[in-house]
């Protein structure tokens, strides 16, 4: 039951990046079904899951270990039942904010838990790898090929019979690439977190022949320049300054991303010979990032402060579930912060926020301690990946509230759950590719 279990897991993790284009998207827009109805599978898997692992690990061993970090978890987790019974506003928008924060640790959880021998994982891992490729593929025959008009046709909201805004730069010059997501911020930090798996199996070095990593991670990097999002090659920047810092081999590892930024830019400019529009507006848009001229980057600085401003004045909060983006198709009220730690506090306090950086801080001290215990060469570099990622990750987290983006969160939170699983065994590696 608990290998079945575990391997059930693991699909519902392989199949998340396709959840939101054909599950949340384009299977409602086809049959009628609720799009909150349609999304909750990998919840009720999620769930069975943990409840298969918990009776199986009190079955043999009698009793559970607490942590100081389950304890923190398990603190956080009574306060959002603290939060979702004092709900007075909105009882289904704070039973969405419940699933939101605690669905990743669930995750966390189940990864951290399940006793799978490493080459799985590894394998796992690179045909995860895989399909990322696949997506960046696929978001750039989207944007260059099919166009805006088809991504309505599947069932993606428009306005005035164009996509949203976001999903433009450069006054509608150009489309922005989201993969089988439902933004382009949301594609970029997805291909932010398979890139760095990416850097992952360069080093391993037997799991993807040399021509293979260049061909791949062009294909990513393109995806990634595609996405037009600066919180994103910020994310991928801090990452991998974070993993040369933890590395002593940094030239051969700045060599191989140069190299890839490079024939990146080159193609690009290539393609842009053909259409001149995606350099046109990839210039623009840097360079009215840098001098504050983009409406968009001049949003997240007012937002930061305006944020601030309101947590003062809103110390416990304003509710569970009832701030950020998707929030407000369920209130019917805007209550917007760019920031993900701001967004925390608007829901569930000042205590609340600092509660759920502790829960981070307090993984990013396991996996350092962890780190250096690992004597395997293999699984000590993926550690590092995963920290490496983490950071970039919540360094975007000041820009945007991906926190409640559950499918790049929950990716990451696997990847935290499987670097602090001490049930991986290595053993001799398997080769495919």
């Amino acid at each position: 039951m608990e290998k079945t279990a575990t391997y059930l897991f693991l699909f519902t993790i392989f199949i998340l990046p396709l959840h939101t284009q054909l599950i949340y998207i384009v299977l409602p827009h086809y049959t009628g079904l609720p799009s909150e109805l349609a999304s909750m599978w990998k919840e009720m898997i999620f769930l069975i899951v943990t409840m298969i692992l918990v009776s199986n690990f009190l079955i043999s061993h009698g009793r559970i270990r607490i942590s100081f970090l389950d304890t923190l978890v398990l603190l956080f987790f009574v306060l959002l039942l603290v939060y979702v019974i004092a709900s007075k506003k909105d009882t289904v928008a704070s039973l969405y904010g419940f699933r939101i924060f605690t669905e990743p640790l669930m995750v966390y959880f189940i990864a951290r838990t399940i006793r799978v021998d490493y080459p799985i994982i590894k394998t796992f891992l690179g045909y995860f790898f895989y399909l990322g490729v696949a997506i960046s593929i696929w978001a750039i025959f989207q944007t260059a090929v099919l166009g805006g008009k088809f991504l309505i046709d599947l069932g993606y909201k428009s306005e005035y019979g164009r996509l949203g805004g976001s999903l433009y730069i450069s006054h509608h010059l150009f489309q922005r690439a989201i993969g089988t997501f439902s933004s382009p911020n949301t594609f970029g930090i997805y291909l932010q977190s398979t890139i760095m798996l990416g850097v992952y199996f360069y080093y391993i070095q037997t799991e993807l022949k040399r021509i293979n990593y260049y061909l791949y991670m062009f294909i990513l990097m393109f995806g990634m320049i595609y996405s037009f999002s600066r919180s994103a090659w910020t994310a991928l920047f801090i990452s991998l300054l974070s993993f040369f810092a933890l590395r002593t081999d940094v030239k051969k590892v700045a060599g191989v991303v140069l190299k890839a930024l490079l024939i990146s830019f080159v193609l690009i400019a290539i393609a842009g010979l053909i259409s001149p529009t995606i350099v046109e507006s990839l210039l623009a848009h840097v360079a009215n990032t840098i001098s504050l001229r983009d409406p968009s980057a001049v949003g997240h600085i007012a937002s930061l402060s305006s944020s601030f401003q309101f947590i003062l004045s809103n110390p416990f909060g304003v509710g569970l579930g009832m701030s950020g983006p998707r929030a407000s198709l369920r209130t019917g009220t805007s209550l917007n912060t760019e920031s993900s730690y701001f967004l925390l506090a608007f829901d569930i306090g000042i205590l609340g926020a600092v509660l759920y950086l502790g829960i981070i801080f307090t993984m990013i001290i396991y996996l350092f301690s962890s780190i250096k215990r690992t004597e395997d060469s293999d699984i000590k570099l993926f550690k590092i990946i995963v920290l490496a990622t983490l950071i970039g990750q919540i360094f975007s987290w000041n820009f945007l509230p991906y926190i409640v983006e559950l499918e790049t969160t929950i990716i990451l939170f696997f990847l935290l759950g499987l670097a602090l699983n001490t049930g991986t065994q290595s053993v001799p590696s398997v080769q495919y590719g």
